[in-house]
C-alpha cells in the first residue's frame, strides 16, 4: 500500500498541526455544483447550451492512509514544540521540534516502530519523532535539513523512505522543484534532488524501490537506495493541454495512466520500459479511478464529451448493438480497463451506458462495484454499478451530491451533499447500503460538512461539520449496517477527524490556543475533551 499525503490536509490541520497512526478524514471543499443563473441545471453542451463544468476530484479531500499506532501528535508553530497523547490512556508528553513546526505526518510501523515526522517552517528543516516503546510512550527528537519551502510529506508504506515536498498554488515564478529524501532512522541519511516544475504528487511504490513525481512537463522517476545515494532514473514528458491532468501511478511503481482534458484517449506509459499505449474512447474522460492494487482502472465520459460521430468503440462486444454509442446526449458511458488484459488488446476494456448525466466515479476496494453521480450539475442520484455483471441501480438522495465515498468493506457509503434550494440546512450527508437495494438515510446538518472517516472495517463512519459563528461544529457516527447515527456537539471549531480502529474510538481536534482533542467511544457513545495540553496541563471535561 502507497501512504501518501497531500496538502490540503495538512492546512486542514495548520492551526493545531494534529497527525495520528489511524485512518484520518479530510476537509471538503467549499464547493457547489453548478447551476445556471435561473438555478435550474446546465446544459449538456451543444449549440447554444452553457458549458458544463469540469467534474471536481472532492475524493481525495476525505481520504487519508491508514497506519498502526495509538498515539496523537499535535504541534504548536507558536511554542515550537509537539505534544504526544496517548488516546487510551490520554497521557501527554510534550517535544521539542524545530522552529514553527507546521506539517505533521504519521511514520508508520514497519522499518522504524512508528512516530510522526514534522515540517518545521521558519528553521528549514524537519523533526524526526521517532517512537522507540510506544507502551512506555518513549520518542526521541532528532532533526534533519530540508529544502526552503517544503509543505508536504510522501512517505513509504513501511517508512523506510520519507519525501519532503512543495506543493504550490499554482501563482508566482517559483517551480518548487526541489525534494528532500529521508531514510528516518536514529542517523537519519538526507538527499536533495531537483525533479520538474511545480510537482502536483508524488508516489512511493509499494516495496519503496523507486518514487515517481508528477510534475508540469511530465514524470520524473527516482530511484530509492540509500537515501543519499537516491537519483534520477529517467525523465517521461507529458502531453501539454489544457486543464489538469489526471495522473494514477499503479502501487507497484510500474504503470502510470493519464487522462488527458479534451483528448479522447488514455494514455498508459511504462515506466520501466518507456513503452506509450494510446487507447482509443468514444470521448474523453471527466474522471478515472484506480484501484488499491492497481489491476482494476474505472473511468466515465459524460453526455457532453461523447465522439457520436465514432461508430465503434473498445469492447465493443459488450455492447449489445454492433458496438454503436448511443445517440441519445443523456447517456453517460462508464468503463473498466482490466490492465493486464488490455496491456495486451487496447481495445478490450468494457463499456456500461447509464442513462444519466454522470461523470465522476468511485471503485470500492474489494473491486464489486462502481459508484458513478456528477458534482458538475445539481443532480440528487448516485448509480451503484456490479463490476462483475453490470447491473445497476440509482439511488436518490433527494439533493446534490458532492461526493461519494466507500467504506473499506464495500458494503455501504457516505454521500455529501449540497442542500436543496429551499432548505433551512447549510449542509447534508447520507448513508447508503452498496451490496442491497435499501433504502438510504439521510440527514441534514446545520453547518458544511468538513471531515468523513472511516473505521478500518468499514462498520462506523465519523462525520464533522465546521460551523461559525453562529452555528456549532458537530461531530456524527453513523453505525453500519443499521444506519444508525449519533450526534455529538462540539466546544469549538473542528480541524480534523480520526478513527482508531482496535481502540473504537473517533477524536476530533478543535482550535484552541492551548490545544483541544475529543475523544469519542464509538459502541458507548461516551465523550471526553482534552484541553490545555499544550501548557502541560489537562482539563477533563
Amino acid at each position: 500500500m502507497i501512504v501518501l499525503t497531500n496538502r490540503g490536509f495538512f492546512f486542514a490541520c495548520a492551526a493545531l498541526g494534529l497527525v495520528i497512526a489511524c485512518s484520518a478524514g479530510r476537509p471538503v471543499s467549499d464547493y457547489e455544483p453548478g447551476t445556471s443563473a435561473g438555478g435550474s441545471p446546465l446544459g449538456s453542451g451543444g449549440s447554444g447550451a452553457v458549458p458544463v463544468p469540469p467534474e471536481q476530484e472532492l475524493e481525495g479531500s476525505f481520504q487519508a492512509p491508514v497506519v498502526s499506532g495509538r498515539l496523537v501528535f499535535s504541534a504548536n508553530p507558536s511554542s515550537n514544540r509537539v505534544a504526544q497523547i496517548d488516546v487510551e490512556t490520554l497521557a501527554v508528553r510534550v517535544l521539542d521540534a524545530g522552529h514553527a513546526p507546521t506539517y505533521l505526518a504519521p511514520l508508520p510501523t514497519g522499518a522504524t516502530e512508528g512516530g510522526a515526522l514534522v515540517l518545521n517552517t521558519r528553521s528549514r528543516d524537519a523533526s524526526l519523532l521517532l517512537l522507540s516503546n510506544e507502551e512506555a510512550g518513549e520518542t526521541r527528537s532528532l532533526r534533519v535539513p530540508v529544502h526552503e519551502g517544503a509543505n508536504s510529506w510522501a512517505i513509504g508504506a513501511s517508512g523506510r523512505f520519507a519525501i519532503a515536498w512543495t506543493a504550490s498554488g499554482g501563482s508566482g515564478s517559483d517551480g518548487h522543484q526541489d525534494i528532500t529524501i529521508i531514510e528516518p532512522s536514529e542517523r537519519p541519511d538526507v538527499m536533495q534532488l531537483g525533479v520538474g516544475y511545480r510537482p502536483t504528487a508524488i508516489h512511493i511504490s509499494e516495496d519503496e524501490t523507486r518514487a515517481v513525481v508528477v510534475s508540469n512537463p511530465g514524470l520524473t522517476v527516482i530511484e530509492l537506495g540509500e537515501a543519499a545515494t537516491s537519483g534520477v532514473l529517467r525523465e517521461y514528458p507529458l502531453p501539454m493541454v489544457d486543464g489538469a491532468r489526471d495522473v494514477s501511478v499503479t502501487p507497484d511503481g510500474r504503470l502510470a495512466l493519464v487522462r488527458l482534458p479534451g483528448q479522447g484517449s488514455l494514455l498508459i506509459l511504462d515506466l520501466e520500459t518507456g513503452e506509450e499505449i494510446a487507447i482509443p474512447l468514444p470521448g474523453e474522460l471527466s474522471d478515472l479511478d484506480l484501484s488499491r492494487d492497481g489491476a482494476l482502472a474505472v473511468g466515465v465520459i459524460r453526455p457532453d464529451g461523447r465522439d457520436d460521430g465514432e461508430a465503434s468503440m473498445g469492447g465493443a462486444d459488450n455492447l449489445g448493438s454492433a458496438g454503436a454509442a448511443s445517440q441519445d446526449a443523456q447517456k453517460s458511458l462508464v468503463l473498466t480497463f482490466p490492465l493486464e488484459r488490455i496491456l495486451s488488446n487496447p481495445s478490450q476494456f468494457d463499456v456500461v451506458e447509464v442513462e444519466d448525466f454522470v461523470g465522476s466515479v468511485s471503485l470500492t476496494e474489494d473491486q464489486r462495484s462502481i459508484l458513478a453521480f456528477t458534482n458538475a450539475l445539481a443532480n440528487p442520484r448516485v448509480w451503484i454499478i456490479d463490476a462483475e455483471t453490470r447491473s445497476q441501480r440509482a439511488v436518490d438522495l433527494r439533493a446534490p451530491v458532492k461526493s461519494v465515498l466507500p467504506s473499506p468493506d464495500g458494503r455501504h457509503a457516505v454521500a455529501v451533499l449540497s442542500p436543496p434550494s429551499g432548505s433551512t440546512s447549510r449542509g447534508a450527508v447520507a448513508f447508503l447500503p452498496i451490496d442491497r437495494p435499501l433504502p438510504p438515510r439521510i440527514e441534514g446538518t446545520s453547518s458544511l460538512v468538513f471531515h468523513v472517516v472511516f473505521s478500518p472495517e468499514g462498520d462506523r463512519a465519523l462525520i464533522t461539520t465546521r460551523g461559525d459563528s453562529s452555528t456549532k461544529s458537530v461531530a456524527l457516527v453513523a453505525g453500519f449496517p443499521t444506519l444508525s447515527v449519533q450526534s455529538f456537539e462540539l466546544p469549538s471549531l473542528a480541524l480534523a477527524a480520526f478513527i482508531v480502529g482496535p481502540l473504537e474510538k473517533g477524536i476530533v481536534s478543535q482550535a484552541h490556543p492551548e490545544g483541544r482533542i475529543t475523544f469519542i467511544d464509538l459502541p458507548r457513545g461516551e465523550v471526553v475533551t482534552l484541553t490545555g495540553y499544550e501548557l502541560g496541563s489537562r482539563v477533563i471535561e
